[in-house]
């Protein structure tokens, strides 16, 4: 049974940076092997209650997303939100049951996702070398670096994977050799060079603030306050340095600039950044019009492309790129009080239980719900519930087995 899950929770690392097709069979093979388990060992037990709750919390991104269509006339769209939101009913459930076994491999299962995103970024870069001005002038046109999946969602993972092989070298990882140690510290300089040169900015602005975050609380534990100075100079000063570089951040910074000032003349209809402000707007818009119970999530698309071509006079929509005003827009106060829940609980759960990977994980995608609809994605979904659930599942396992 412990191999099957293995040979599942490989191929969920690998869908998630080349294969949707591979992300839906594996999740099915997860909770094949949760409910061979129950049948065959009969350890399906459900205590300790305590441990249940952060895998139950999650999955109140699902029944809020199912109760949200008692509110939604179009039953078609509703549908299709439900089953998007599947996964988070069927991972939690099937982590928890097979959590002792996840948990003694939750380390590996970083290291390895580690190793996919790099090797996947090496070949990012040697194609953009080999398309240099091309890409450059995608990039100064607003179009996207070509990554594996959705650039943005890729970003994400770039950051995570930052994280992860930072984290494992200072923590002295158990390494095989000395070129596994030198792989975590040399691969991380890479992953962060790379960052910058596909110049996504929400996934420079999550590893900015992350890194942060964690440095500031490690530098501190460790009151080594001379180091601290050093690392916030670095991290002002990084950014400065790929600028002058990279000549993709570059373009990148100069069509930002771009599209700010043809929003502020009014022009940015088509722009990435305008069409973000204004999908705030319409999202704020919504909000007021449904506070408490929302448009119903099945209602959200035609209410979107209502309210834009009231607004902007366009047969066109963009649905809030912001998490909580899609909840919030969607499902109204209540669904957003459920989401909150859902996404906050397994984090404040277990805060007393310092685990800097797992604490990566949930600033880099609550940083994200600022910026982007990161759960509306398959890739940015499963990479959210595949981390956050190994990472309850080592906590609720190895920390219970150390004290």
């Amino acid at each position: 049974m412990g191999s099957a899950a293995d040979l599942f929770l490989g191929v969920f690392l690998i869908g998630l940076v080349f294969s949707k097709y591979l992300l839906s069979i594996s999740m099915f093979g997860l909770g094949a092997c949760a409910l061979a388990y129950c049948m065959v060992y009969q350890k399906c037990t459900w205590h300790p209650i305590k441990s249940l709750m952060p895998f139950a919390a999650i999955t109140l991104i699902f029944w809020a997303t199912l109760l949200s269509g008692l509110h939604s006339s179009d039953t078609y769209a509703w549908m299709i939100f439900v089953k998007q939101k599947l996964p988070f009913l069927v991972l939690p459930i099937s982590f928890w049951i097979l959590r002792d076994h996840i948990s003694r491999r939750y380390y590996h299962m970083c290291a390895v996702f580690f190793t996919i995103v790099l090797v996947s970024t090496v070949f990012v870069l040697i194609n953009y070398i080999l398309h240099f001005e091309s890409i450059n002038e995608m990039i100064s046109k607003g179009q996207s670096f070509p990554t594996p999946v959705d650039h943005i969602k890729y970003s994400l993972f770039m950051a995570f994977s930052i994280c992860i092989g930072l984290i494992l070298y200072v923590q002295k990882f158990t390494f095989h050799n000395v070129a596994e140690k030198h792989l975590y510290m040399w691969g991380s300089v890479f992953l962060i060079v790379a960052l910058h040169a596909i110049a996504v900015r929400s996934g420079l602005a999550v590893f900015y603030l992350t890194v942060f975050v964690l440095g500031l609380k490690y530098f501190l534990n460790a009151r080594n306050y001379k180091a601290l100075w050093g690392f916030l100079l670095a991290l002002i000063i990084l950014p400065f340095i790929a600028y002058r570089a990279l000549p993709s951040l570059q373009k990148k910074v100069g069509y930002t600039l771009y599209d700010i000032d043809q929003y502020l003349k009014g022009k940015g209809k088509f722009y990435s950044d305008s069409e973000r402000i204004y999908s705030y707007q319409v999202g704020l818009t919504l909000i007021r019009q449904h506070p408490f119970f929302g448009t119903g999530i099945g209602d959200l698309k035609a209410e979107c492309l209502k309210t834009y071509k009231e607004t902007m006079g366009g047969d066109f929509y963009k649905y809030p790129h912001n998490q909580y005003l899609f909840i919030w827009a969607g499902m109204g106060i209540v669904g957003l009080i459920l989401f909150l829940i859902a996404v906050l609980f397994p984090f404040m759960s277990t805060m007393h239980r310092f685990e800097p990977i797992f604490w990566s994980l949930n600033l880099i995608i609550l940083i994200s719900f600022l910026v982007e609809n990161t759960l509306e994605r398959s890739y940015s979904a499963g990479f959210y519930l595949y981390f956050l659930l190994a990472g309850l599942c080592y906590l609720t396992e190895q920390w219970k087995s150390q004290k």
